[in-house]
């Protein structure tokens, strides 16, 4: 399974690494706007407001993204996956483990709740455009991780499958706006 997972690591790292050096700038934009941190402030702005609000459910799906950080941050410290080995890796200001990405499972929850809130909220075709374009950016954060080179391919992924199970938490159980 280890080769597998190397083996699959390394081709898309190539493939996304071949990409043109012009989307240098536009990637780090992205990485930087779409960090856990981001999510962390919106999610508690969201909780302080709809606790104010008494919306439970809201209350409850700002405590699930802000959970879901919480749980990825704690299998990095479990797992302990070294980053690879790349310069911007090497000048990240906060040095963390490497599996999963914190920023692919923030965006995931945090961009993804976002695109589910623009879709059930927003009448019409506003409402679609904006969900897409919210989940659209999430995605270019996870991708960006591995265009960076702070992450590798796999790592990115398994922040994806939490964000995706917060999110699966909050859209089928807490239902936020039912």
């Amino acid at each position: 399974m280890h080769d597998f997972i190397q083996s699959f690591d390394n081709r898309v790292i190539a493939w996304v690494q071949s990409w043109p050096a012009w989307l240098y700038q536009p990637m780090l934009i992205v990485t930087t706007v779409g960090q856990p941190l981001t999510v962390i402030i919106f999610s508690v702005g969201l909780l302080i407001w709809s606790v104010w609000q008494r919306h439970d459910r809201l209350a409850i799906s700002s405590m699930v993204i802000l959970g879901t950080i919480v749980v990825t941050s704690m299998l990095k410290l479990l797992l302990r996956r070294t980053r690879p080995e790349t310069e911007y890796a090497a000048n990240l200001m906060f040095q963390s483990f490497s599996f999963p990405s914190g920023h692919a499972s923030a965006a995931t929850v945090g961009f993804g709740f976002m695109a589910y809130a623009a879709y059930s909220l927003i009448p019409g075709v506003w409402g679609v455009v904006l969900s897409v374009l919210f989940a659209a950016f999430g995605l270019m954060v996870c991708v960006s991780r591995v265009y960076l080179g702070a992450h590798y391919p796999s790592d990115v992924l398994g922040g994806i499958v939490i964000g995706l199970i917060g999110l699966a938490i909050i859209v089928f159980v807490v239902r936020p706006f039912a």
